[in-house]
């Protein structure tokens, strides 16, 4: 809700470019980067107000990026 305070707006866009290091590291901390954007998601969805998040990786790195986002939300 800070961000509503902070940054007024009718939606909401996060662009994580470079986050090759994010699908590296370990599988908890990972989790942990998607729960927080997921309960995110979930608060501003309640507000009907769109919260998305975006990834940038290298293309060698897709399907890694793939596997981990798909576990990760389960």
């Amino acid at each position: 809700e800070d961000l509503n305070v902070m940054i007024p707006a009718k939606g909401y866009v996060i662009y994580v470019s470079h986050a090759n290091a994010l699908f590296r590291n370990s599988s908890l901390d990972f989790n942990a980067f998607v729960d927080t954007f997921q309960e995110a998601s979930e608060f501003w969805n309640q507000k009907n107000i769109p919260f998305k998040v975006f990834f940038q990786a290298n293309p060698e790195n897709a399907e890694i990026a793939r596997r981990r986002l798909t576990k990760a939300i389960g």
